[in-house]
């Protein structure tokens, strides 16, 4: 993994792990996506196929393991007191 991470947003459009591919595609060394409807709360569980292709896709890529995160859902309140 490169010293400098450099990383965007990428879309998880037809599974998690083609946002690995569309990273490297634009030159990123750090990868940020979501995991699910950033809009909605309900989701259905990651399926552990598709968690096994993404975590290799990002094994095999100049993205390291610690350079790829989850951006939480845009619902959250912060500063909520619940």
């Amino acid at each position: 993994m490169s010293s400098l991470l450099l990383g965007a947003h990428m879309s998880i459009a037809g599974g998690l792990d083609k946002a690995v591919g569309r990273g490297v595609g634009v030159g990123c060394t750090a990868l940020q996506i979501f995991t699910k409807n950033a809009s909605q709360w309900k989701a259905k569980p990651l399926a552990e196929e598709d968690i096994a292709r993404f975590k290799a896709a990002v094994a095999e890529s100049p993205i390291g393991a610690g350079a790829a995160v989850a951006h939480d859902s845009y619902l959250i309140n912060l500063g909520s007191p619940e």
